[in-house]
């Protein structure tokens, strides 16, 4: 087959995929003040930021500056329930993250070695439970340290919008936004939110996907 007629071959196959991204819609969520986003929709998949263990003041000092504390498996704990509130504002959970990539800070207690016993005791009560049988691929590597010197976990995720329905079972929508404006789900397309919309179907969420890629 001459070079050029297949070329254009290729060419023709990447236009005719291109539609599919076309009606792609980015959507950017956090403080203006702030130099990243705290999550980023991009259709129906969600991007978060990496979290860490919320800080907490020491008990009895009022006055103390929040700090994070406890082991990894505490710290660990603390960062999936942040996370967990954060899907839970763009209306999704945890059922709905689809890849975990997560940073352990080697524990001094065990010879600067990462605890991954330890994070993995905090994993399983969130994922692979009777309640929540989702388990999403995941990565766990060591690294030097986080922004934060005390700070011993840091994890990001990506979650994906499956079409939840409304609760009026009105078309199914994803509820952005409508924790903070106290929307109810059925009035997400007429108010016309940031993402609230249909859900695609899976084979084209993938298709969207290998585009943006």
């Amino acid at each position: 087959m001459p070079y050029r007629l297949l070329l254009a071959m290729v060419f023709a196959a990447l236009t005719i995929s291109l539609p599919a991204s076309a009606d792609t819609m980015v959507t950017r969520t956090g403080p203006a003040s702030s130099i990243v986003s705290n999550a980023i929709w991009v259709g129906d998949h969600l991007y978060l930021s990496g979290e860490i263990a919320t800080p907490t003041k020491p008990e009895g000092k009022p006055e103390a500056k929040p700090v994070i504390t406890g082991d990894t498996q505490t710290q660990a704990i603390s960062t999936l329930k942040a996370i967990q509130n954060s899907l839970q504002q763009q209306g999704l959970d945890m059922a709905d993250i689809v890849q975990m990539r997560v940073y352990l800070v080697g524990d001094p207690r065990l010879g600067g070695k990462m605890d991954f016993a330890g994070w993995n005791q905090a994993y399983r009560q969130f994922f692979g439970t009777p309640e929540q049988a989702n388990k999403p691929v995941r990565t766990t590597v060591q690294v030097a340290a986080l922004a934060l010197p005390e700070a011993l976990v840091e994890i990001e995720v990506m979650a994906v919008n499956t079409g939840k329905t409304c609760a009026t079972g009105q078309t199914p929508c994803k509820a952005i936004g409508q924790a903070a404006s106290g929307l109810q789900r059925g009035s997400c397309r007429q108010q016309n939110l940031p993402g609230c919309r249909p859900a695609r179907p899976f084979a084209n969420a993938v298709k969207t996907r290998q585009i943006l890629l």
